[in-house]
């Protein structure tokens, strides 16, 4: 029996040996497939964060760009359009009006040139002052034209004369005392 015995503990021991490596190359797997799932998932977090960090910068950016500014020539051109009209409107301003009025014009072309660059807006702020700048130059123009012509005409003088006269005329007798 002896010898039965011997042969059965070197197949147990080769068996036992057999399973023990069996069971460090499962473990060896194990860990390995366990590793490799570590480490895809920290590659993944990583991957995450980097997105969430360029997204944050881009809104960073987003949010930091400075507003676009207005022309300050289409500013200008505004405001003197509607100083022009004014004055042309006031009659006895019409001449500055008149000046006013060109610069106006000049300032809108100006200020609809400047908006086509990046960065800067106020196309429609130009074209605004512009049309009123151009109505300004028009009626003191016909204005101009106006007075020109009334005061060329010697029958319209003459009638202005006659009209003064009978204003004169009419008014009333003022005692007014002499020291």
């Amino acid at each position: 029996m002896a010898s039965t015995e011997g042969p059965r503990n070197v197949d147990d021991g080769a068996a036992g040996r057999a399973q023990a490596t069996s069971r460090e190359e499962h473990d060896r797997e194990w860990h390995d497939r366990a590793q490799h799932e570590r480490e895809a998932r920290d590659r993944d977090e990583h991957e995450r964060h980097q997105h969430d960090r360029a997204e944050n910068e881009v809104e960073q950016r987003e949010s930091s760009a400075k507003p676009a500014k207005t022309s300050v020539a289409a500013a200008f051109a505004l405001a003197f359009g509607v100083a022009a009209l004014l004055m042309v409107l006031t009659v006895l301003l019409s001449p500055v009006g008149l000046v006013v009025g060109i610069l106006g014009i000049i300032l809108g072309i100006v200020g609809i040139r400047a908006a086509k660059k990046v960065g800067i807006t106020g196309k429609g702020v130009s074209i605004a002052g512009l049309v009123l700048s151009i109505i300004a130059v028009l009626i003191a123009g016909a204005l101009a034209i106006g007075i020109t012509t009334f005061l060329n005409d010697q029958g319209a003088v003459d009638r202005l004369e006659r009209q003064i006269e009978r204003l004169k005329d009419n008014l009333p007798e003022a005692d007014i005392p002499t020291p």
